[in-house]
């Protein structure tokens, strides 16, 4: 990361947050000293995203890739948010329009008809708190 910066710094380009993503795994306290290392010698936000972010990501989105790049076995069916959305919607035509929705993967809209099917109905099935919690993740 280091020689990263100070190519960028040399080649002339301008920001103010410097993002770097590594496959390694990151201690806190390591990723505070070169954040501190990078405000004081560059001016810039160090944001740094490492193999356990990295490891979720591709473990929901992209199991091919968590396979191939970080050797994560992960189930087809495993994920999270499908275990969810194989469960039968509670009833209700508002939540199973909402439901529909978070099975598609639109999880931002799902969490907003979700919360107005909530407010309606002041004591939800569980399975609207746990959609609404996967909509958040």
């Amino acid at each position: 990361m280091r020689r990263d910066a100070k190519k960028l710094s040399a080649e002339g380009f301008t920001f103010q947050t410097l993002v770097f993503v590594t496959s390694s795994k990151v201690r806190g306290v390591d990723r505070d000293a070169m954040a501190k290392e990078i405000r004081d010698k560059y001016g810039w936000t160090l944001i740094v995203f490492s193999r356990a972010w990295l490891r979720l990501q591709l473990e929901e989105a992209q199991p091919d890739l968590a396979k191939k790049y970080l050797d994560v076995d992960v189930p087809a069916d495993s994920a999270p948010a499908m275990k969810i959305a194989r469960l039968d919607p509670p009833a209700g035509d508002r939540f199973a329009e909402a439901w529909r929705v978070f099975e598609a993967g639109k999880f931002e809209r799902a969490a907003v008809m979700i919360k107005e099917v909530m407010e309606e109905h002041p004591e939800p099935d569980r399975r609207a708190y746990t959609a609404l919690a996967w909509c958040q993740y």
